[in-house]
């Protein structure tokens, strides 16, 4: 069974068809006895004792089905289930062939291996739910200390990032004094919309965590409204740049409400690391039936081949710093992809690729 097929059946149901042919095996031995023997007690509480540890088996796949196992995870425990038989089955065979060995009586060893086998099964099974559980226990802790990585990053990153904005647009309004209305107007309208913005990443910081941590159910998200946002938004705060937008509206995607730092961070980083007079973006949405593709480019130095490779990774260092970072992250929890090239107009292209609501 390849990858895709074991991400989509559960494990759960191998383990309880083993059980259920263990049990037929134990009433097969069962009629085969009542033919053979005059008595009925013996094979009755045979049979009694091997559909004990059958069912036992049948309960611990009906276990894993219930349980919030990965499926992967399902499949090991069935793996558990399969090698305990096996074991046993080879420690009784062994046992048998010594018997034989020493010149002692053989009798009828099917049920011996049968109880075996299934005791085998038995305690695969319930180990192997066991370990399980323990590797996702890991796993989830060491997610959790992924996720408060990543939070730090994003709240330093998105903070700092926001008050050197403030603070520049600060600054100027000081040089320049004295200023006309107009003018003053536009700076401090500026002022005060980064810092309702910083107010409003303190306060939307939960859904942020709730995404990376795995907490937050992806549903439908509209697109067209969180690119139109994000592009005004750089607009405001950038007056000096150029942003051009060709978003058709009633896009949606399967992602959370997170997405908007997504592109709040690759416009930033668009005009920022522009060293031209004037920076010039485009923002591009190609619309399919299963996924979204939104194309962030601009006419900025570049990305050398050579360094993309390692763009995307957790650093405070470097150009990009951990803006990309948290892109990359965040477009990975929305089961999509992100990717650079260079743009037509010799500067980079990040697309953002997700799945369609």
């Amino acid at each position: 069974m390849d990858s895709g097929a074991l991400n989509r059946a559960n494990g759960g149901w191998a383990v309880v068809a083993l059980g259920t042919l263990l049990g037929a095996g134990f009433v097969w031995n069962f009629l085969r006895e009542l033919r053979r023997l005059d008595v009925v007690g013996p094979p009755v509480l045979a049979l009694l004792l091997g559909l004990a540890v059958a069912a036992g088996v049948v309960a611990a796949g009906a276990l894993v089905l219930r349980s919030d196992l990965s499926r992967p995870a399902t499949w090991r425990v069935a793996a558990w289930a399969g090698g305990g038989l096996v074991l046993a089955a080879i420690t009784n065979g062994l046992t048998v062939l010594i018997r034989v060995a020493e010149g002692r009586p053989l009798g009828e060893p099917q049920l011996p291996l049968l109880v075996g086998g299934s005791s085998g099964a038995l305690a695969g099974a319930l180990l192997g739910v066991l370990n399980a559980k323990l590797a996702d226990a890991k796993r989830s802790a060491e997610h959790s200390r992924e996720s408060l990585r990543f939070l730090n990053s994003l709240l330093r990153h998105e903070l700092l990032n926001g008050l050197t904005i403030v603070s520049g647009n600060a600054a100027r309004l000081r040089a320049d004094c004295p200023l006309d209305e107009a003018e003053m107007a536009e700076r401090t309208a500026v002022i005060e919309d980064r810092s309702e913005e910083m107010a409003t990443l303190v306060r939307d910081l939960r859904p942020v965590a709730r995404t990376f941590g795995g907490d937050e159910d992806l549903g439908a998200v509209d697109l067209s409204a969180i690119l139109h946002d994000r592009v005004e938004s750089a607009r405001e705060t950038f007056p000096a740049a150029e942003v051009e937008a060709d978003v058709p509206d009633g896009v949606t995607v399967r992602a959370t409400e997170a997405l908007s730092h997504v592109f709040e961070n690759l416009l930033v980083n668009a005009i920022e690391h522009n060293e031209g007079e004037t920076a010039r973006v485009w923002v591009s949405v190609d619309a399919g039936p299963e996924t979204v593709r939104v194309t962030v480019a601009d006419d900025g130095p570049g990305i050398p081949e050579g360094e993309r490779e390692g763009l995307f990774e957790a650093s405070s260092e470097g150009a990009h710093g951990v803006g990309l970072y948290i892109v990359a992250s965040l477009v990975e929890q929305f089961e999509g992809d992100v990717e650079v090239a260079e743009s037509e107009a010799g500067g980079a292209a990040f697309t953002v690729t997700l799945p369609t609501a």
